[in-house]
């Protein structure tokens, strides 16, 4: 490339540019102030709404991110270069979005484009996983119905209801629950120390079934809830 270059405008020495400048010229470096080509435009949607999708629901490709995060920052504070670098090419883009509305604005767009086809995926994708819809029909059910929480036969935890969210630390995840907390708990029984799941880490992610009460896993909707109870309940009395 560079004797290319030479030959044509006569530049005999290469670090006449900086290397921002040089990477405008590789084929690997997205620039943005050209125009994409649009199939190679969708290809990356649709890698970075599934890399989303990895991050969302995968929790080895999250330790992963986490751990490249973890390591960027790391660099960010032990290499002068890299900082320079990254101050640079922010200073870079604010100085484009400044002199160029249009710019910012054809970004933006495409930015909204990319979350609303990675919404859609996601809310497909979470349709057809089972225990994502018995999550959240526990959860609707927990939260309505006081009989639920209180004489349905939980196996392990039990739910309990808080007037006003609260914050409790989770012994599956092994966090707080950030920001306002939340109501909904799970207690375990015959615990005097209290230890609490919360809704999500209730559910296993290999069995989602368990979470449900004995005599309840195969159950899916109120209506087959009320009428297991009943048939638990005459089964009892004989």
């Amino acid at each position: 490339m560079f004797s290319l270059l030479s030959s044509t405008f006569g530049i005999s020495r290469p670090l006449i540019l900086k290397p921002q400048t040089w990477r405008i010229f590789s084929s690997t470096h997205v620039n943005h102030a050209l125009p994409m080509d649009p199939e190679r435009r969708k290809k990356l949607d649709e890698r970075n709404e599934r890399r989303r999708f990895r991050i969302a629901h995968d929790p080895e490709y999250q330790a992963k991110q986490d751990e490249d995060k973890k390591q960027r920052r790391l660099r960010y504070a032990s290499d002068p270069q890299y900082r320079e670098k990254l101050l640079e090419f922010g200073h870079i883009w604010n100085t484009r979005k400044s002199q160029d509305p249009e710019y910012v604005e054809a970004c933006n767009a495409s930015i909204r484009a990319r979350q609303r086809s990675f919404d859609k995926l996601r809310v497909r994708l979470q349709a057809e996983n089972p225990r994502y819809r018995l999550r959240k029909s526990l959860h609707q059910w927990c939260l309505k119905h006081d009989w639920v929480r209180e004489t349905l036969p939980w196996k392990t935890h039990q739910p309990v209801l808080f007037a006003s969210k609260v914050h409790k630390e989770c012994k599956g995840c092994t966090r707080v629950k950030v920001r306002e907390g939340v109501k909904l708990w799970w207690r375990k029984i015959g615990d005097r120390d209290e230890s609490w799941l919360c809704h999500a880490c209730h559910m296993p992610m290999d069995n989602h079934t368990a979470a449900m009460p004995y005599g309840y896993e195969d159950v899916t909707t109120m209506e087959g809830i009320i009428n297991r109870k009943q048939e638990l309940e005459r089964t009892a009395k004989g």
